[in-house]
């Protein structure tokens, strides 16, 4: 319990932590994807697609994991503009991947990769990365929010400046206030 709270009361996770995370998410939603569409008996013949699948997932959206910074500022700025970014950059690499697989089956008549299995990957990626993001921020919230001598505040507006007066007291270290 103490390495969780040294870890949490940093406000930042390392990005490269996040980053294998991220990635171990995409193989996963890739495998996902396969037992989805294809079921457990089949998976022995599928073995040479699923690695390619894999791999051109992995090569299309790490690209933009880094283009996007989705990886970075993990507890310190998770929100749901970090969901947003993590929707984006998995919206384009799976484009991308989707896109590079139809023209490697038109013009050289080679499957990289399906387009179903794809499409159901790019779900489950981001559920899973999303689902990821909003646990890590709520552990946050909860390791860092337990002090007895906070003053219960409400932030009252919207849109940017609501919001950033709200991240603004949370990643005080001396926030004597509980939003």
């Amino acid at each position: 319990m103490s390495f969780l709270r040294k870890v949490f009361s940093s406000k930042v996770l390392p990005s490269w932590t996040i980053l294998l995370i991220d990635i171990f998410l995409l193989v996963a939603s890739v495998l996902i994807a396969f037992l989805l569409r294809f079921s457990f008996e089949v998976l022995d013949n599928l073995s040479p697609l699923m690695v390619r699948t894999v791999l051109l997932a992995l090569v299309c959206n790490v690209v933009f994991f880094y283009v996007f910074r989705t990886y970075s500022n993990v507890l310190r700025l998770s929100s749901f503009s970090d969901v947003m970014h993590i929707f984006v950059s998995l919206t384009i690499g799976y484009g991308i991947a989707i896109i590079t697989s139809m023209v490697f089956q038109y013009a050289a008549g080679f499957e990289i990769a399906s387009f179903t299995t794809l499409m159901i990957a790019y779900v489950v990626s981001f559920l899973l990365m999303a689902t990821l993001r909003m646990t890590i921020k709520m552990i946050n919230d909860t390791f860092n929010e337990d002090r007895k001598d906070a003053y219960n505040t409400f932030v009252y507006g919207t849109k940017e400046a609501g919001v950033n007066i709200a991240k603004a007291i949370r990643m005080n270290k001396e926030n004597k206030f509980h939003l």
